[in-house]
């Protein structure tokens, strides 16, 4: 396995933020037993506000603990936005979806 993998949809709000932050919490306690990163798929994600943003950064920091890193993949223009104004963009990898 080169990567634990979580794929995410819908509004990531504060109605999710606690089922997110144990999904995230499974994921990174996987990914620091097997010795790889996250990788989470953003691509079906409408809406992310910043309990979601919390939730992401903290998984960031729980895998820099472990020398592991979180990558995310798929993520739309207006999700790419949240994150880089929320200040994480620059601790993790990000592939940004483009739409033509």
């Amino acid at each position: 396995m080169s990567a634990v993998e979580v794929a995410l949809a819908g509004e990531i709000d504060l109605a999710v933020a606690e089922a997110l932050r144990d999904r995230l919490t499974t994921a990174t306690d996987e990914a620091i037993r097997l010795g790889v990163p996250v990788c989470v798929d953003l691509g079906a994600v409408t809406f992310l506000d910043s309990s979601g943003l919390a939730c992401l950064a903290r998984a960031i920091n729980r895998l820099a603990s472990a020398d592991l890193g979180l990558r995310l993949v798929r993520v739309p223009a207006s999700i790419h936005r949240v994150i880089v104004l929320g200040g994480i963009a620059e601790r993790c990898d990000i592939e940004v979806h483009r739409t033509h």
